[in-house]
């Protein structure tokens, strides 16, 4: 069983088991959490976790056991309004979500920034390069020791 946190829901957790997952309202904030996954904007629930030392990317039920040398992640603007997220790992594209994001009207009143509304954001940042997987994995291992 994994445990994600379910972004960006606060005492939200999404539980894999058997490629399949369901979503837990939970008190407990001593469960053992191995990552962060969410749902984008069409409903596709995408998350990362790490165990035992080794990273995984997880999409709508199937998991990818990866490294940070292996995996690439990308979130760009493609044209005005519209973002593309998209994972490689190895040679292999293996996800690929075109979007357009969730901007908050009350954002120009108040100062927040896009990664709080959009899960696939806050999962390319966490994805950017091998240091920034590195230091996530290590940050799981040590939640969870």
């Amino acid at each position: 069983m994994i445990t994600l946190r379910n972004y960006p829901k606060l005492g939200s957790y999404i539980i894999i088991e058997n490629s399949t997952y369901s979503i837990k309202e939970v008190e407990d904030r001593n469960k053992p959490i191995q990552g962060v996954g969410g749902f984008s904007e069409d409903g596709q629930l995408i998350g990362i976790y790490a165990q035992n030392d080794k990273l995984y990317f997880f999409e709508n039920g199937q998991t990818y056991e990866t490294t940070p040398a292996e995996l690439q992640c990308i979130n760009k603007y493609i044209s005005k309004l519209i973002r593309c997220f998209s994972v490689t790992i190895g040679n292999k594209k293996i996800c690929e979500i075109v979007y357009e994001p969730f901007i908050d009207p009350g954002m120009i009143y108040y100062d927040a920034d896009p990664e709080e509304f959009d899960v696939l954001l806050y999962l390319s940042r966490l994805l950017k390069d091998e240091e920034s997987m590195q230091n996530f994995i290590a940050g799981m291992m040590r939640l969870n020791s």
